[in-house]
């Protein structure tokens, strides 16, 4: 009787273990089923447009005709940054022809002012647009500080003043860039231009070029 017991307890042993091995084969070939049909339960996708976090705005082609030596002209530069901070940028005016970089730039003569912010803003100009920009700028050019690629004499004096002895600075070159802070929101820069008579008269381009800081 003992021996049949012990055989009859092995006998349900070895089926308990076929019944287990096979419940996790089960369990093996459902999980690979499963796996086949998808890799995840559940899935988002966001399309990402990256964009500038300082841009320029207005119209950023210019075509334009100028007469050597017969005077200057005055362009404006707006863009804005859109971060909540100030943003370190540099800006690099640059002369080509035919799409080349112009070494030799004698007889051109460029500078730049930023103090034309105070014309557009609430406390001191107010203007909603250039042209009252350029009345508000004609009526307190004492206000703006310049920076020049030549020396001061061979700017128009009823644009380009020195008040105070310390308002144009010639440290401004071509095709280098200079540091700008730009704070928060819209910003607003002038740019004079002028063509000494003796240039070689052809098709040049004056480009504003705004890059990051390393």
């Amino acid at each position: 009787m003992k021996e049949e017991n012990k055989k009859t307890k092995k006998k349900k042993k070895f089926y308990e273990s076929r019944i287990f091995t096979v419940a996790m084969l089960s369990l093996f070939v459902m999980g690979l089923v499963t796996a086949g049909i998808a890799t995840y339960y559940s899935q988002k996708q966001i399309n990402i447009e990256v964009e500038s976090p300082v841009v320029l705005q207005g119209d950023l082609i210019e075509e334009v005709s100028l007469i050597a030596g017969d005077g200057y002209n005055i362009y404006l530069v707006e863009g804005e940054n859109k971060l909540d901070r100030d943003v370190d940028v540099e800006f690099q005016f640059s002369l080509l022809k035919d799409g080349v970089e112009l070494v030799d730039t004698e007889g051109f003569y460029l500078a730049y002012s930023d103090d034309i912010q105070y014309a557009y803003s609430e406390e001191y100009g107010n203007v909603t647009d250039w042209a009252e920009a350029q009345t508000w700028m004609d009526a307190n050019l004492d206000w703006f500080d310049w920076y020049l690629t030549g020396e001061l004499e061979d700017y128009d004096a009823s644009v380009i003043t020195n008040h105070g002895g310390n308002s144009a600075h010639s440290i401004l070159d071509f095709n280098t860039g200079i540091p700008v802070s730009l704070s928060s929101g819209k910003f607003y820069a002038v740019v004079y231009f002028d063509v000494d008579k003796a240039v070689i008269p052809g098709s040049y381009t004056l480009s504003v070029d705004m890059m990051p800081t390393a």
